[in-house]
């Protein structure tokens, strides 16, 4: 949000090119966004909407925004035109539709716009496509009594929201940590699951299925360890 405050008083063009605005305050306090579209209009956009959005772009090659905004109020067009006017955003069009995308570099100046290069484009493609037909890929698994409480702190720890799989069942996507409720299964121990290879280690697990995956979980002295199927 700091970057975003950057660019207060600056005219920023939308992708479109229809709907640019003036940036006039970041709230902290209010946790409000203020702009100015050109026939004088003001409205206010959560900080929720930039972070929702954020947390795409950590995870995902490609980001549409009106698919990740959903349909929390109109005018999505103006946190899109935002965040693609920070220096390290480029935007490109998948299936014709635009997308932004997070380039891991300064590319641009803060408050200009930057379509991504055809190559770039092309891989970025090329990795959404891979991305949307993959199943989620775990690196640890956490058991525990308290889910709100660990999902909280994954939350605050990265900025980045956890996804809800089933009840009980949350996915981390940028750190790869799956979150379990200790009640998800019986007799299922509480602690921390390392995801291992698939094996011969399921003498004397525990086995759930999490979002139509087996997962065997097989605990062992201060840890334990987690063979997906």
């Amino acid at each position: 949000m700091d970057d975003v405050r950057a660019l207060s008083g600056k005219r920023l063009r939308s992708i479109s090119g229809r709907s640019d605005l003036i940036l006039l305050e970041v709230d902290d306090a209010n946790q409000r966004v203020t702009v100015k579209d050109l026939r004088g209009r003001k409205k206010t956009r959560p900080f929720s909407q930039f972070r929702a959005i954020w947390a795409a772009l950590c995870t995902t090659p490609a980001v549409h925004v009106d698919s990740v905004l959903g349909g929390s109020s109109s005018s999505r067009n103006q946190p899109e035109t935002i965040m693609a006017n920070l220096p390290y955003v480029e935007w490109l069009k998948v299936k014709g539709k635009k997308h932004l995308a997070l380039v891991g570099e300064v590319t641009h100046p803060a408050g200009e716009l930057r379509e991504m290069d055809p190559a770039r484009a092309e891989e970025v493609r090329r990795k959404l496509a891979e991305a949307q037909d993959e199943s989620p890929e775990y690196r640890a698994l956490l058991v525990v009594d308290d889910v709100v409480r660990a999902t909280r702190a994954l939350e605050e720890a990265t900025g980045i929201p956890v996804n809800a799989l089933d009840q009980g069942a949350y996915y981390h996507k940028a750190s790869g940590i799956l979150v379990l409720s200790e009640g998800w299964g019986s007799s299922l121990r509480a602690g921390t699951y390392v995801v291992v290879p698939q094996g011969h280690l399921t003498n004397g697990a525990t086995t759930v299925e999490v979002n139509g995956q087996r997962i065997h979980l097989v605990p062992r002295e201060g840890f334990g360890l987690a063979v997906p199927e």
